[in-house]
């Protein structure tokens, strides 16, 4: 699998998300903005983890716990 193509879209997520937070004045687009930054970010967690256990089972994922 290609790394490259969605990280540069969880990246640009991220980015189009923090422009718009710190653009915006309307608070239901402001909202929108921290999502699209929040989708950025799980989908390059979510990628990263993939890559490293090489599967896309959630109950396998106990890498994050403390």
């Amino acid at each position: 699998m290609i790394v490259q193509p969605v990280l540069v879209v969880a990246a640009a997520l991220f980015s189009l998300g923090i422009y718009g937070i710190l653009v915006r004045r309307n608070a239901v687009m402001v909202l929108l903005s921290i999502a699209a930054a929040e989708v950025g970010i799980g989908l390059a967690i979510v990628l990263m983890l993939f890559r490293n256990r090489q599967t896309a089972n959630i109950n396998e994922f106990d890498l994050m716990k403390w």
